[in-house]
């Protein structure tokens, strides 16, 4: 085998990386992820006209925001999981196409279109299950339906994880 048929994808750890494995770097990332989450769930509380009161949306917030925080990382990692675990798809693309692949997750995920794609399916599926997790929280917390959906809505498109989509390339 040639020397230039040896390909070395990890010479830096992803971006999002960061965000999945338990590391210091939690200490500030979820509190400010804690702050993100309270501050979209209660701009759709507003937004829906759900309490007369403030003191009512605060003690909302006090008991769910947490719980949405949670089903944030929770999504996060579901969809991250898509990128960590490519070789289970592994058997359904061209070797070609898993390089591309690849080379989009440890470099930029705008290098090739299949890259691409996974990057966004990655987003997507997370934005779904941020949606799904959320507007059950929130039924369950007490909310309407119809505003329980528009409020996960917004949580899902607002906090879906789009740091995935940062270059690894760029540190180095």
């Amino acid at each position: 085998m040639r020397s230039s048929e040896y390909r070395v994808y990890n010479l830096i750890f992803p971006v999002y990386g960061l965000l999945l494995f338990p590391n210091p770097l939690w200490a500030l990332l979820i509190p400010l992820n804690y702050m993100i989450d309270r501050f979209i769930l209660s701009l759709g509380l507003q937004r829906e006209h759900v309490f007369d009161h403030k003191a009512e949306q605060k003690a909302f917030l006090d008991r769910t925001a947490w719980k949405v925080c949670i089903a944030g990382f929770a999504a996060d990692f579901i969809g991250a999981s898509i990128i960590i675990f490519r070789d289970l798809y592994k058997p359904f693309f061209s070797q070609e196409t898993m390089l591309a692949i690849n080379y989009a997750v440890y470099g930029t995920p705008f290098s090739s279109s299949a890259g691409l794609i996974v990057f966004l399916l990655a987003i997507l599926i997370a934005g779904i299950c941020i949606f799904l997790f959320d507007r059950y929280i929130l039924i369950k917390a007490g909310l309407a339906k119809q505003a329980a959906v528009r409020i996960a809505l917004l949580m899902a498109v607002i906090t879906a994880p789009y740091v995935i989509l940062v270059p690894t390339n760029i540190f180095y």
